[in-house]
């Protein structure tokens, strides 16, 4: 396997080596055995990203894979728990794999999800999460500071919210340009009424 990215970091005083790979395409995903998932959420444009009362720090939407357990399957369930909202849509960003000095590795994938509330967190079952915000994309690194890594999936998911972002904006003209094209009408139907209502009046009033 080529990697796009190699780099490493300490974690509870262990280096971990991670090597990125970009995935474009749901049918380009390796069969892997994926331990995690973790997204760049869209929600109306800004991502969400939950508070983590154990490690004392906010991170990515996303968690641990359940046996059995798809990529959509596990993004799905993690953005209910963690978030209380719904899956729309989803596409892949690539992944990361974990080489752990055991020589141990972990496969973490990582998507963009289009999302929509379902209602207001209450809890989180697993207890970590205690509660989410919602962020600009391009403070999402700053934040979770996963360094070149973070920079090409945010870059990758950018692509998504523009197009997301494209689509509502053309909607909103093309609801615009429908209202304006109905003007004329709503405003020759005023008159007719207008018209209608006063020789209703005019007929009442010769009647008494």
């Amino acid at each position: 396997m080529v990697y796009d990215i190699s780099s490493s970091f300490e974690y509870n005083g262990k280096t971990i080596f991670v090597s990125w790979c970009t995935i474009r395409q749901k049918s380009a995903i390796p069969d892997l055995p994926w331990q995690q998932v973790y997204t760049i959420g869209d929600l109306a444009g800004s991502v969400p990203l939950v508070y983590n009362a154990v490690k004392k720090s906010y991170n990515l939407t996303g968690g641990k894979t359940e046996s059995g357990e798809t990529i959509e399957q596990t993004i799905t369930r993690e953005m209910v728990e963690e978030c209380n909202m719904r899956v729309i849509e989803w596409q892949p960003l690539g992944y990361q794999c974990c080489l752990e000095p055991n020589g141990t590795r972990v496969y973490q994938f990582r998507v963009y999800t289009k999302f929509e509330k379902i209602g207001e967190f209450t809890h989180d079952p697993g207890g970590d999460i205690i509660a989410h915000t919602l962020v600009d994309i391009n403070d999402v690194n700053h934040i979770i500071g996963q360094g070149d890594i973070g920079a090409c999936m945010i870059q990758q998911a950018k692509r998504y919210f523009l197009r997301y972002n494209i689509y509502k904006s053309i909607q909103r003209r093309s609801l615009s340009c429908n209202l304006l094209r109905a003007v004329p009408y709503f405003v020759h139907y005023g008159k007719y009424l207008s018209h209608i209502d006063g020789s209703a009046q005019q007929r009442c009033w010769l009647r008494q």
